[in-house]
């Protein structure tokens, strides 16, 4: 009787995942040119399966990179910050399930149950090239507790257009400068220099460093930057050795981006002294990243699928209740600031109990 129960518990678990559904209508949208100065309206369908009225919030997000530099229209790509031009007339936007009607998308008939419309402002002074993102619907259930058939999925729409002019994406290394911290570490700052007409990123720079012979001594590498046109940026490495003379040395390597890369190779000189103090330990400010945490629904409805799962296995019903109180109490010190420490006493706590338990 007891097995019966795992058909009948998937059933209901797979059911309530699969019975809820949000879609959105068309999926990408490509406006070919827009000019600058110019606004251009979109209106995005929605369709959805779920048992009752709900809201969604539209907002815009930046796009993956992969969407942007996956097509052989990559060179084209700016990658300037469009979020501004993005404006939402409504905060929100009501889909109801029950209702809707037929509309016309790229050819074929789509049964909306809402729609969501804004608008695409292309500033005076854009940058030209191709420019895109997303346009994320976040589903607001009346519950608002995110139980049983109240859960509907987040969905998006891919929009791109294009603002007409040349478009050049050129990264350069322009200067160089060292400064000895300490007999064994110099700092190798390096500027780097959009000479581009559009936004780009340098995902990293890679260099070697060699002496007055041409020997190489060291690679350094840096971070990602991104620059708009014509801006500058320093960024910060360091050459770490046992015996780093002073002296002249060349720095060669090059500066990558999406599409392309540049080579450099620039000289710089080593002072025999100290020119230069560490920099001093970032000051705590007691912020911390925020990250994305399970909800205790969802961690109620783990513990209870798990004390189900159990149950129907013929365990010990006193079993049940310490095992599964040990996973949620493990679950309470991952997901709160108590020291994770406590987490290692925990697991040897119910080590031992289990141990004496079965012997």
């Amino acid at each position: 009787m007891r097995k019966a129960i795992l058909p009948l518990l998937f059933a209901v678990f797979s059911g309530a995942v699969l019975a809820q559904s949000v879609g959105v209508a068309p999926a990408s949208i490509s406006f070919g040119d827009i000019q600058r100065g110019e606004t251009q309206e979109v209106t995005l369908y929605i369709t959805s399966n779920a048992d009752s009225p709900f809201n969604v919030d539209p907002s815009y997000e930046s796009p993956f990179t992969s969407e942007m530099f996956s097509t052989s229209d990559a060179p084209m790509v700016s990658e300037e910050d469009i979020s501004d031009w993005i404006v939402f007339p409504e905060e929100s936007y009501g889909v109801t399930p029950d209702e809707g009607r037929l509309v016309s998308v790229g050819g074929s008939s789509v049964f909306a149950n809402g729609n969501v419309t804004f608008e695409i402002n292309v500033p005076r002074d854009a940058e030209p090239g191709i420019h895109g993102g997303r346009i994320r619907l976040t589903p607001q259930t009346s519950e608002g507790t995110g139980y049983g058939a109240s859960v509907v999925t987040q969905s998006s729409a891919m929009i791109e257009f294009t603002v007409p002019g040349e478009v050049e994406r050129n990264l350069q290394l322009v200067d160089v400068n060292a400064y000895r911290m300490q007999e064994n570490t110099v700092r190798i700052d390096t500027q780097i220099r959009n000479r581009g007409t559009v936004t780009a990123t340098a995902n990293a720079t890679r260099f070697i460093i060699e002496n007055f012979v041409g020997e190489n001594l060291q690679r350094i590498s840096g971070g990602s930057v991104q620059l708009q046109p014509q801006e500058s940026e320093w960024i910060t490495s360091y050459w770490t050795g046992d015996d780093i003379q002073s002296g002249e040395y060349t720095l060669k390597g090059s500066v990558n981006y999406m599409t392309g890369s540049s080579f450099a190779s620039r000289g710089f000189n080593v002072s025999e002294s100290v020119n230069v103090t560490p920099p001093e330990t970032p000051v705590n400010t007691g912020e911390e990243d925020q990250q994305d945490s399970i909800p205790l629904w969802m961690v109620a409805m783990f513990l209870a699928l798990i004390g189900v799962l159990m149950y129907s296995f013929e365990i010990d019903p006193i079993w049940i209740v310490a095992i599964t109180g040990f996973i949620g109490a493990a679950a309470f010190i991952l997901m709160t600031e108590v020291s994770n420490n406590l987490l290692l006493v925990l697991l040897t706590s119910a080590a031992i109990i289990m141990y004496t338990g079965w012997n």
